[in-house]
């Protein structure tokens, strides 16, 4: 099989697909008082989008949880991506996943606001 090693050589090679619970899962998420920004079409293994919740930056990887496991296998460009990505992704399969996540993510961020961990611009106050 062959792998592609650039970005280029990657974008070359195939168009962008969105899994079909995509809509009801950043739905979820924007419900849930999160930020979302879809990231699908970025690039050919990036994760599906990003989210913001309680101060931190989630890479969220969308799969369908209604398809069988074997049809919610990594594509060859997402393991290339991830392979090579040294920080985290999360995937979510449904909005109960969704659910759980944002709960997990706020119940962290307490815990280390508790502490008084400064996080460089983890906690940094906004105006609108």
């Amino acid at each position: 099989m062959h792998m592609a090693k650039t970005y280029k050589e990657k974008r070359s090679i195939r168009a962008c697909r969105v899994d079909a619970n995509q809509p009801e899962i950043v739905d979820e998420f924007r419900k849930l008082g999160c930020s979302v920004e879809p990231t699908h079409w970025y690039a050919d293994g990036f994760p599906d989008c990003v989210v913001g919740v309680a101060g931190f930056n989630i890479l969220v990887e969308i799969k369908n949880g209604a398809k069988p496991p074997s049809a919610r296998k990594l594509t060859k460009f997402e393991k290339w991506w991830w392979l090579n990505w040294q920080g985290q992704v999360i995937e979510v399969k449904n909005v109960d996943e969704v659910r759980a996540l944002v709960g997990a993510v706020r119940r962290f961020a307490r815990q280390i606001k508790a502490c008084n961990i400064p996080l460089p611009g983890a906690f940094m106050p906004r105006s609108k």
